[in-house]
């Protein structure tokens, strides 16, 4: 699922950052998609991705109930860009 997250933000940072760091190295080119991709794909695209799946094992699962409900759990991670708590949901039950 990472790579889900990953390739459309190196993608769109290479046709954006790209063409201003063409004659940089190739060592302070990575670096700086890098410094900027990391970021937008920890406190951006995964959350979102995580969401999204829950809903979708939710579904699957044949679980109509509310996700705030008895069968998720929650746990608060510090942090985030905002300096908000970011939550993420854990299904308590998995499939094979």
């Amino acid at each position: 699922m990472i790579w889900v997250a990953v390739f459309p933000t190196l993608t769109l940072l290479n046709l954006t950052i790209g063409p201003l760091l063409k004659d940089s190295n190739p060592v302070l080119r990575t670096f700086v998609l890098a410094t900027v991709a990391v970021p937008i794909v920890i406190y951006g695209a995964m959350p979102r991705l995580h969401r999204v799946r829950a809903r979708i094992l939710a579904r699957r699962c044949g679980d109509q109930a509310d996700l705030t409900g008895s069968t998720t759990e929650h746990h608060v991670l510090p942090g985030g860009p905002s300096g908000k708590a970011m939550s993420r949901m854990v299904l308590a039950h998995h499939l094979p």
